[in-house]
Formats: structure tokens, C-alpha cells, sequence
């Protein structure tokens, strides 16, 4: 059974987010998956869709101080 979680981490005291996060279930125990990260820019993932084990989207949004955009991310083996 293949399944991803995906969310965002903190690495401040007051718990905002500050980089995007995704991990995978081998069956097993969850692993962390590399995400990319804009620099300048804070993001969090808050939905995931898989339509193959190798293959997802997964989106969320990022803030830069000046703005917030939408984020996407594509995996594809």
C-alpha cells in the first residue's frame, strides 16, 4: 500500500510554518520526501493526490513578506 502525506514544518519557536514537507508510507514506516523550497519564502502543502505510486501533485501556498501565491509541486518518479 503506497500513501503520501504532505504538510508543512517549523524550525522557529513560535511554531509558524516555515518550509514545505511531504513523506511517503512504504508499508512499513513514513520516510521524508525532499520538497523544494522557494528562497525567501515560507510554504505549506495541504492537499495530495497520487495516481500512481511514482507520480502526485501536491499543492498549498507560500508567502514571501510581501505576498502570498499558490504553490504547486509535481513528482513524477
Amino acid at each position: 500500500m503506497a500513501c503520501s502525506a504532505v504538510g508543512d514544518s517549523a524550525n522557529n519557536l513560535n511554531g509558524n510554518h516555515s518550509a514545505t514537507m511531504a513523506a511517503q508510507w512504504n508499508g512499513t514506516s513514513w520516510q521524508i520526501a525532499g520538497t523544494p523550497s522557494l528562497a525567501g519564502a515560507s510554504g505549506t502543502l495541504s492537499a495530495v493526490s497520487c495516481t500512481a505510486p511514482t507520480s502526485g501533485v501536491a499543492v498549498g501556498s507560500s508567502y514571501s513578506k510581501t505576498a502570498g501565491t499558490t504553490l504547486i509541486e509535481d513528482y513524477s518518479g
